[in-house]
């Protein structure tokens, strides 16, 4: 029994020996592998040091070299910037105000306005179009956070009007010029309807909401349209929505969305798009141009609108009919009405007959257009703040 005491004892003293032993080699190891780290970092530095040489030194050369680039890289941005905004980006800055019911008199005075100025030039204006894409906010207050936009807004519109006006005006004259249109006609300008983008309206789960009003837009993301560009237009009678090549870039560019919809010569349309083609003047750009055939019967009704028909004689009465009035004739034809049957045979013309111009055909243009801003890049300026 005594003798299994001393085994124990010796066996236990052996025991912790090892365990010793074992300790001592892992810390001797680690010991060695943090000295060896040192080691490698020691002789990193010394290399850096080494080749300090062949970089190129922090001379007063080097740094206004680098002090040039800079400032040419910080021009180009500035150029950019200036460019997508145009020269006349100051033009759409909105009235400080944050008084809804003022904004919302302002907007109803312009309207009436607009509607006085187009009806006295002899341009049809639709139902659609009569509240220039605010109905909204003719019977309702807007919430004050939405103002700076909404005025924007008004001014891009209020730029679309006058410049499609314009278009037809400049057509008038130039067939005048070559004695196309006699003075007593007009180029005929039907506006079916203007849309905006109601980007104001709150957003549900990332998603632009489904306008509600006809005169109102919603451009509505994809899962790709960040790298592709390519959103919805939503708009009333639309509601899946059409491919729409946005300019709006994440974090760098925004826009707003407008439709301005017409019946006229094609060109019209041209002049109406050279307004924003080339000369960088607005920071507005077309985005896509509809066409589609008018039928003659849906013209004439509308010229009527604007023209009645003479009244028609008493029964009984010798009078000869009265011609319908027309003042939407292109090139002037001749008036109807004319007798015929009480005309000399023609005698033979002593200058050859002149070439007959026939008058320009219309057409329906939906027109989208998109305002843009340069926005500040947050993600550009986090990641040089962690530098």
């Amino acid at each position: 029994m005594k003798k299994d005491k001393v085994f124990t004892a010796i066996i236990s003293v052996f025991a912790l020996a090892f365990l010793a032993g074992v300790g001592l080699c892992v810390w001797e190891y680690l010991s060695i592998s943090k000295t060896k780290t040192v080691i490698e970092k020691t002789e990193k530095s010394l290399k850096r040091l080494a080749n300090q040489g062949e970089a190129p030194a922090l001379t007063e050369e080097n740094l206004a070299v680098e002090s040039a680039n800079s400032k040419k890289l910080a021009d180009a941005k500035t150029q950019k910037i200036v460019a997508v905004k145009g020269k006349r980006a100051a033009d759409f800055l909105p009235k400080q105000t944050a008084d809804g019911e003022e904004f919302k008199s302002s907007l109803i005075s312009t309207v009436n306005n607009h509607i006085a100025k187009i009806e006295s030039d002899k341009i049809v204006l639709d139902s659609d179009a009569r509240s220039f894409g605010f109905s909204r906010y003719l019977s309702v207050k807007p919430d004050e956070k939405a103002l700076p936009l909404l005025g924007t807004e008004q001014k891009v519109v209020q730029l679309l009007v006058e410049k499609l006006v314009g278009a037809r005006n400049n057509v008038e004259n130039t067939l005048r010029n070559v004695n196309l249109l006699p003075p007593d006609k007009r180029v005929f300008l039907w506006i079916k309807g203007i849309r905006r983008e109601a980007a104001e309206l709150p957003k549900k789960d990332g998603a632009t909401n489904a306008p509600v009003n006809k005169d109102e837009l919603s451009v509505a993301p994809t899962e790709t349209s960040a790298e592709s560009g390519l959103y919805r237009l939503v708009y009333a009678g639309n509601s899946r929505g059409m491919p729409f090549p946005s300019l709006r870039v994440p974090n760098a560019v925004d826009a707003v969305a407008f439709q301005i919809g017409f019946v006229a010569p094609t060109s019209v349309l041209r002049d109406f798009v050279s307004a924003f083609s080339g000369n960088g003047d607005y920071p507005i750009y077309i985005r896509d141009i509809a066409v589609s055939p008018v039928s003659a019967g849906d013209i004439d009704a509308k010229k009527n609108e604007l023209n009645p028909p003479a009244t028609v004689p008493v029964p009984g009465v010798d009078t000869a009919p009265a011609p319908a009035a027309d003042d939407f004739d292109i090139f002037g034809t001749a008036s109807a009405g004319t007798d015929t049957a009480a005309v000399a045979e023609p005698v033979v013309p002593v200058a050859p007959i002149k070439s007959v111009v026939s008058p320009e055909a219309l057409s329906e243009f939906w027109v989208t257009l998109e305002y843009v801003t340069p926005v500040e890049n947050p993600v550009a300026v986090e990641e040089n703040e962690e530098e």
